[in-house]
């Protein structure tokens, strides 16, 4: 049987806790849990405490815990990913999905060719703390604020391994032994001639996914996949 997954700054030191707000609306008017089902309360460092809920307040709900454990949801490599806006709903779905196979950041782009230039943020945010609850995440990724291209390079980490990924590069290799790597992805008319010399010049490994041609989406999710894994 399911169990629901909710993640916040839990204190998960407390035997007892209770549950207000939207996750109570949620628990009991959304999802219609019972007195004594179990849930996971997550405290978004990766801690899960298992409990069962003990009351069902009018506007909240108590959990009892029964143990804490270390959640073993998360990669071990840490994903930054740089993904440039798209066009209708897409990137929503490249935030859901990207959550669920395992980035820890995901940092949206302003490019030459990009069409959609606003994101609204505090959605972006609720769908990757669903999509992370969803998938028995440890950790809600962090959504930035859209970033120019040129900015968000000059900012990168240093420290990281960032893989640049155009129809014109090798094939990717990623090493499995690094602990942070990114992904950057370009627009739905792909990186403009000044992008893609501004990322070899600074020193982005230019690499592909394969011969066939995907959507922007479709790009960042296989990409966050194959390299959080």
């Amino acid at each position: 049987m399911k169990i629901h997954r909710f993640i916040d700054s839990f204190d998960l030191s407390r035997r007892e806790i209770e549950l207000t707000g939207d996750t109570a609306h949620q628990i009991k008017n959304v999802l219609k849990l019972k007195k004594g089902e179990r849930i996971i309360l997550c405290d978004g460092k990766g801690k899960d405490g298992f409990g069962s809920l003990t009351d069902l307040g009018k506007n909240s709900v108590t959990v009892s815990l029964d143990k804490v454990d270390q959640n073993l949801g998360e990669p071990a490599t840490k994903v930054t990913l740089y993904a440039s806006l798209l066009k209708h709903d897409n990137f929503d779905l490249l935030i859901q999905k990207a959550t669920e196979v395992g980035v820890s950041e995901i940092i949206p782009l302003i490019c030459d060719r990009t069409v959609k230039g606003d994101l609204k943020l505090d959605r972006a945010l609720r769908i990757a703390k669903e999509a992370a609850e969803l998938s028995g995440r440890g950790i809600v990724p962090v959504v930035r604020s859209p970033s120019r291209f040129s900015i968000a390079l000059g900012n990168r980490d240093m420290q990281t391994k960032h893989y640049f990924f155009d129809a014109a590069g090798t094939i990717l290799k990623a090493d499995k032994k690094l602990e942070k790597v990114a992904a950057w992805i370009g627009p739905e008319g792909g990186w403009s001639e000044d992008e893609s010399k501004e990322a070899e010049s600074a020193g982005l490994k230019i690499v592909t996914l394969g011969a066939q041609i995907l959507r922007g989406e479709t790009a960042a999710i296989v990409a966050s996949y194959l390299l959080s894994h």
